[in-house]
Order: structure tokens, then C-alpha cells, then sequence
């Protein structure tokens, strides 16, 4: 379902403030009732960029789906990756390693169809 200049009830987000490490990561919010969840990030050398959520084609609640995001990592030996987050309770459920290093600067794109 496309949400574009429509209601909705959820928006996802990257996070880099706040003094607490669990404002570092991912996160989820209700806007009705401004509650949040959050995925916290493995260690202080990552960073994640914006997320893109991914309806369930067959999924009844606005969020039946997945969150997708990659995660740049800048400690020696560690590989960058998309995290893979269940929509509804905004808990880990894969992770795809990429192979060569992400750009600081890499983006989502977004495209209609």
C-alpha cells in the first residue's frame, strides 16, 4: 500500500542523538500515540542510514512488513550490512552482509513503481 499524501499511523527513522546508546540505531514511531521502538546498533562504530519500509503484500496493518537499513560499520574488520527488522515489533529478524564498504554519504532512493 502507498501511504504518499495519505493518513498514516507510523514513521521510521535513523537516529544519531542523545546521550543514551539506545538513541543510536533505528527507530519506530506511533504518531497517534507517540509511542516508540528502537534497534539499537551493536557498537559505538556504526551508524545507520535511513530506513525503507517494505509492506507484506498480504498484510492487513499498516505495519505488516519489513524495515530494511544499511548499517555502516567503521570498526577495522567489521563488514557493513542491511538490517532486516520485523515492521510490527521492530525486532532483528536477518542480516545481509555487504561485501565492499558503504559510503558515509550512501542514501535510500525512493521511486514510485
Amino acid at each position: 500500500m502507498n501511504y504518499n499524501l495519505k493518513p498514516y499511523k507510523y514513521i521510521y527513522g535513523s537516529t544519531l542523538l542523545g546521550s543514551n546508546d539506545k538513541f543510536f540505531g533505528l527507530i519506530k514511531i506511533n504518531v497517534e500515540t507517540l509511542e516508540t521502538k528502537t534497534w539499537s546498533r551493536n557498537h559505538d562504530l556504526q551508524i545507520a542510514a535511513e530506513p525503507v519500509f517494505v509492506p507484506d503484500p498480504n498484510g492487513l496493518d499498516e505495519d505488516d512488513g519489513v524495515v530494511l537499513a544499511p548499517i555502516v560499520n567503521f570498526k577495522e574488520g567489521d563488514a557493513p550490512f542491511v538490517v532486516v527488522l520485523d515492521a510490527k515489533s521492530f525486532t532483528e529478524i536477518a542480516r545481509c552482509k555487504i561485501g565492499q564498504r558503504l559510503p558515509l554519504g550512501f542514501h535510500a532512493q525512493y521511486y514510485n513503481n
